[in-house]
C-alpha cells in the first residue's frame, strides 16, 4: 500500500497565500516594467517625466511626461508600455523557464498570463474602434498618431499574442514539457512556499521603493503655478468637446496687468485652442494647434504681464474631448 508522509505535505493556507501573494507581485511588477516602458521612452526622446504611478489596484497606474516629440517618437511612447515587459519576459521565457522550483514556476506562469494576455487589448481595441467607439488606451493612442489600419494593427498583434505562446512552449520543451512543467507545481514544500513568500515581499518591496522615488523624482520636476496666482478654472477634457467655450470671464474696472498660468496634462489630441477675447474685438490667442496628433503628458502656457484696457474679457478653449485636463491660473494686478 503507498503511503503519504504527511511531513512533507503543505497545508492549504500557504499554499493559498503563495498563490495570492503571486498575483499580486506579478501585477506589480509588469505595472512597473508597463510605465517603466513609457518612462524610458520619454527619457530617451529628450522629454520630462512629471508624473510616475504603478497603482493598478484602482486602475489609476500612469505616466505623465513634457516635451517636444515627432509624431515617430509618440508612436514609440505609446508602444513602449507594452513592449519593455515583453521583451523582459521574453528573455525570462528563453533564459530559465526549464529550471528553478515549484514556487519559481508558480511565478514564471503568473507573469506569462499577464504579460502576454495584456495584447488582448492591443487586439480587440482597434477592432472596436472601427465601430466608432473609441476607448481611451496606449493601442487606440498610437492608431490616433500613426493612422495605422485598425485591422492591421489588431493582426500584427495577434501574431505577437500567438507567438508568445509558441515561444514559451518552445522553452518548456514542447507540450510534454509544458504537461511535466504543471506537474512540478505539485510537489511544493513548505519551505519552498515560505521561501518564495519572502523573496517576493522583499522584491515587491524594492520594486515599490523604486517607484517611489522615480514618482517622487517626477513630482519635483512638475510645474506647478508660480506664487501669487489663484486657480480659476479646471477642465475634465475627456468629459465632452470645448467649441470657444469661456471658461474664465473676468472684468477690470480700470487697465490692469493681467498674468494667466494654464497647465495641460495628458492631453492626447488636438485641435486645441486658447484664445482670451476682450472689448472692442480684441483677441489674442495663446495657444492653436490643428493637427489631431497633438499629444503632451503635462506642459505649460504662461502668457505673464499681459497689459489690458477696462472692460470684460473671456478666455475660450476649444478641445475635442478626447482626454486630459486644462487647469487655468491668473493674476490680476493694478
Amino acid at each position: 500500500m503507498n503511503t503519504i508522509d504527511s511531513k512533507k505535505q503543505t497545508p492549504a493556507w500557504p499554499a493559498i497565500a503563495l498563490v495570492v501573494v503571486t498575483l499580486i507581485f506579478c501585477l506589480l511588477v509588469y505595472t512597473f516594467a508597463h510605465e517603466g516602458g513609457h518612462a524610458l521612452a520619454v527619457a530617451l526622446f529628450g522629454g520630462t517625466l512629471t508624473g510616475f504611478n504603478i497603482n493598478f489596484l484602482d486602475f489609476s497606474a500612469h505616466v505623465h511626461y513634457s516635451g517636444d516629440f515627432s509624431r515617430a517618437q509618440q508612436a514609440v511612447i505609446s508602444a513602449a508600455g507594452v513592449s519593455l515587459p515583453l521583451l523582459l519576459w521574453t528573455l525570462l521565457a528563453l533564459v530559465s523557464f526549464r529550471r528553478g522550483s515549484a514556487a519559481l514556476g508558480l511565478v514564471k506562469i503568473a507573469i506569462t498570463m499577464i504579460t502576454i494576455n495584456t495584447l488582448l487589448a492591443w487586439i480587440i481595441l482597434p477592432l472596436v474602434a472601427l465601430g466608432g467607439q473609441v476607448v481611451s488606451d496606449d493601442s487606440t493612442r498610437f492608431l490616433s498618431i500613426t493612422a495605422v489600419p485598425p485591422v492591421l494593427l489588431s493582426l500584427a498583434a495577434v501574431l505577437v499574442y500567438l507567438g508568445g505562446w509558441a515561444l514559451l512552449v518552445a522553452s518548456l520543451g514542447g507540450w510534454r514539457g509544458l504537461v511535466a512543467y504543471r506537474q512540478t507545481l505539485t510537489t511544493l514544500t513548505m519551505a519552498q512556499a515560505r521561501g518564495a513568500l519572502i523573496a517576493m515581499l522583499v522584491i515587491g518591496g524594492l520594486v515599490g521603493a523604486a517607484a517611489a522615488g522615480i514618482s517622487l523624482a517626477a513630482g519635483n520636476a512638475a510645474v506647478s503655478a508660480p506664487d501669487g496666482y489663484s486657480q480659476t478654472a479646471q477642465l475634465d477634457l475627456g468629459a465632452r468637446a470645448y467649441d470657444r467655450e469661456a471658461v474664465y470671464t473676468f472684468t477690470l474696472e480700470r487697465p490692469a496687468s493681467a498674468s494667466l498660468y494654464m497647465v495641460l496634462l495628458d492631453v492626447r489630441s488636438g485641435p486645441l485652442r486658447i484664445t482670451l477675447v476682450g472689448p472692442d474685438g480684441a483677441e489674442q490667442t495663446f495657444l492653436s494647434v490643428d493637427s489631431p496628433d497633438f499629444a503632451t503628458g503635462q506642459s505649460t502656457v504662461n502668457p505673464t504681464g499681459l497689459a489690458l484696457e477696462s472692460g470684460e474679457y473671456q478666455l475660450l478653449v476649444t478641445a475635442p474631448g478626447s482626454g486630459g485636463t486644462l487647469t487655468v491660473f491668473a493674476r490680476i494686478e493694478p
